[in-house]
């Protein structure tokens, strides 16, 4: 199983630290031979020409850590990005970079909204 942990679209603001983790098990010593991260169809790594990213990744017995870091995200940042471990299905998130406070603020009130929503469903039942 591969998931990259949190939602599955995210929103930031332009500017921040994109911080993505990936978490992969499998069965004990059986780890992937690689793990790669992309940016829609493009391979991205800390030699990637867009510069400013960070990859680690961690293995332990029964499963294994990676994380990416874009630092000082455009809004070129925008779109898909997987986690591809050799011989396992990758996982998927969607990141949408925002240009400022005004576009989280919207961004906040609709995921409010739907939590209260959610939350006074769950309350009538």
């Amino acid at each position: 199983m591969v998931l990259i942990e949190g939602p599955m679209e995210r929103y930031i603001q332009r500017g921040s630290v994109l911080a993505l983790t990936c978490v992969i098990h499998h069965p004990r010593g059986q780890p992937p031979n690689q793990v790669l991260w992309f940016h829609g169809t493009i391979n991205i790594d800390y030699d990637s020409p867009r510069g400013g990213i960070s990859v680690q990744t961690e293995i332990f017995p029964k499963r294994t850590i990676s994380k990416v870091i874009v630092s000082n995200v455009k809004k070129s940042d925008t779109g898909e990005y997987s986690c591809s471990p050799s011989d396992y299905t990758p996982a998927v998130t969607y990141v949408h970079v925002q240009n400022g406070q005004q576009d989280a603020a919207v961004q906040q009130v609709g995921l409010s909204s739907a939590l209260l929503s959610s939350s006074r469903s769950q309350l009538i039942m």
